[in-house]
């Protein structure tokens, strides 16, 4: 069974408070004083409720389990499998134009790619994403590593991503062995690699 984090169980909750309140408004004469509801829903958050457990927010574990087999398009045409890096570890990241946390950390896994070009593979997916806007970000942030398209979200599905960015390792035989949902800087992304694949 799926935990469920406890920012996703905040937000659960104050989206059904408002809801009664909204729910329990009624029209008020302007001579009738009018009464203000007493709050039914308290969040409290505590030390332990930070962005350390972001990993969370993929949308199920999938370490363990073999990419989607289904080839994708590239952005610059054709296309291509997980399969056919089969013996290379892969970092896979899913990105696009419009989440901008995304295109922060664009550089930093383009510096990481040029460091290990020849042990690991990068592809980045763009997610939901105009074909023009893609290029264009690829060529704003000078990355150089393989760029595929996912126009419908189906592919970012597959792999259990709910938020962007979302990134998964890899390893060599072709098994996802990790998983981080939010952005990454460059030593982050080092000792992911580290830790997932080398």
């Amino acid at each position: 069974m799926r935990r469920v984090h406890p920012l996703v169980i905040g937000i659960v909750a104050s989206v059904a408070a408002l809801a009664a309140f909204v729910a329990s408004v009624t029209v008020l004469d302007d001579d009738e004083p009018q009464q203000v509801p007493e709050a039914e829903v308290e969040l409290t958050f505590d030390a332990g409720d930070d962005e350390s457990g972001v990993d969370d927010l993929i949308g199920g574990d999938v370490t363990g389990e073999r990419p989607p087999s289904s080839s994708f398009a590239l952005l610059e045409g054709g296309s291509m499998a997980f399969a056919d890096l089969r013996g290379t570890p892969i970092v896979v990241n899913f990105f696009a134009s419009w989440c901008v946390p995304c295109v922060t950390e664009m550089p930093a896994f383009q510096q990481v790619h040029e460091e290990l070009r020849s042990d690991v593979a990068f592809v980045g997916i763009a997610v939901r994403d105009q074909v023009e806007a893609s290029k264009d970000l690829v060529a704003d942030t000078g990355v150089g590593y393989t760029i595929g398209r996912d126009p419908s979200g189906d592919l970012f599905t597959d792999f259990g991503g709910l938020n962007m960015p979302s990134t998964f390792f890899i390893s060599a035989d072709g098994v996802i062995v990790g998983s981080k949902a939010g952005a990454m800087d460059a030593d982050e992304l080092r000792d992911r690699i580290a830790e997932h694949l080398q």
